[in-house]
């Protein structure tokens, strides 16, 4: 999802954009999560398979790789139910890296809780090995088998990233999000989203719809892209010289967000870039200054952990400045010595102040 910054006038890349979003990878915290998985397992009471398993994690972690994988069998032989014995084969060919191995795995238990996840790590081992194709075709077999599993959406954001490495205008990974879209039921969401993003550079106006039909089928508080799309939506907007539609959009999201802080729930980073760009909105594209620098002063207090509080308080200064209001650009600069006493803002003091 982009870090936004809202000063500039041209549309920043989306958050979601397919090639600089990247889920972080899953890696094994050995540091302390091997501690604790040791200890429960061998504490009085804990089942041989965990017990097992338990071992085969320490030997991993300290890379006794043919112990482990013996503990790993150990623990397979004494799994109690299919996931159990899947989950012990999981980890022995993930310590080993076999990407056919984990394929071979699921397909031999597609029932099995690990057999998404099996897919997807098989696809990342070949990813990693420069082995496209294959990744491919893992990552294709895990979001069309297996939709509605945690590990679908990664799969399908890495589709997107490889489809686009191989063609840059989007073409091919509109056309598999086409293609696929009967089977992709449960990633309806995501896939409107990645739809929406690949289409800004080729077709704005439809990239827009797109932003504003998702949003609409998922609204917020509980839509996961609704924000984003929303913010996506006015920028484009905006950046079409559709300025009071792109007000429209982002005073949604203000109610949104007004909402969400009435009723005590969580408030989203992108709410404070949609405020931050009303108020610039208002004060380059509406020459409303007046209003501007209100939203501007403003900002703070709704967003007080923003990253763009302070810019926020020197666009008010500065814009009391356009209006004339001298002592008040200066009060408000000087504001900043209790919201931001680290801001490199401050150091522009005198430049509001005359000197003072």
């Amino acid at each position: 999802m982009s870090s936004f910054r809202a000063r500039s006038s041209s549309a920043p890349k989306p958050k979601g954009d397919v090639m600089a979003q990247r889920p972080p990878e899953r890696h094994v915290l050995w540091s302390s999560l091997w501690i604790a998985l040791f200890c429960v397992a061998c504490h009085r009471g804990a089942s041989p398979y965990d017990q097992a398993l338990a071992r085969a994690t320490e030997h991993a972690r300290r890379g006794e790789l043919e112990d482990a994988q013996q503990d790993y069998k150990n623990a397979h032989d004494l799994g109690r139910d299919q996931d159990e014995r899947v989950e012990a084969l999981y980890r022995a060919l993930s310590l080993k890296k076999d990407a056919k191995g984990l394929i071979r795995l699921a397909r031999n238990h597609p029932s099995a809780t690990r057999a998404p996840r099996c897919l997807l790590d098989a696809g990342r081992i070949y990813q990693r090995a420069g082995q496209t194709e294959q990744a491919l075709a893992a990552f294709r077999e895990l979001v069309l088998s297996y939709p509605q599993s945690a590990s679908a959406p990664s799969g399908l954001r890495e589709i997107l990233r490889e489809l686009l490495s191989q063609d840059p205008s989007g073409g091919a990974s509109l056309a598999f999000l086409a293609q696929n879209r009967t089977h992709l039921g449960p990633l309806d969401e995501e896939v409107r989203y990645r739809e929406a993003a690949l289409l800004e550079s080729s077709d704005p106006d439809a990239a827009i719809l797109a932003y504003e039909e998702l949003a609409r089928r998922y609204p917020l508080p509980e839509g996961v892209f609704a924000d984003e799309a929303l913010l996506r939506a006015a920028t484009l907007r905006r950046a079409r010289g559709d300025i009071d539609g792109a007000l429209l959009v982002l005073m949604e999201m203000k109610k949104a967000n007004e909402k969400a802080l009435m009723v005590g729930s969580y408030t989203r980073s992108s709410y404070a870039d949609a405020a931050y760009l009303y108020a610039t909105v208002l004060r380059d594209d509406k020459r409303d200054l007046g209003a501007a620098a209100r939203a501007f002063e403003a900002f703070p207090s709704e967003f007080p952990k923003s990253r763009l509080r302070d810019d926020a308080i020197e666009a008010a200064a500065r814009v009391y400045l356009m209006l004339g209001e001298g002592a008040r650009a200066c009060a408000t600069i000087r504001s900043l010595a209790d919201v931001d006493p680290e801001s490199r803002y401050r150091k522009k003091e005198p430049e509001f102040c005359g000197g003072d």
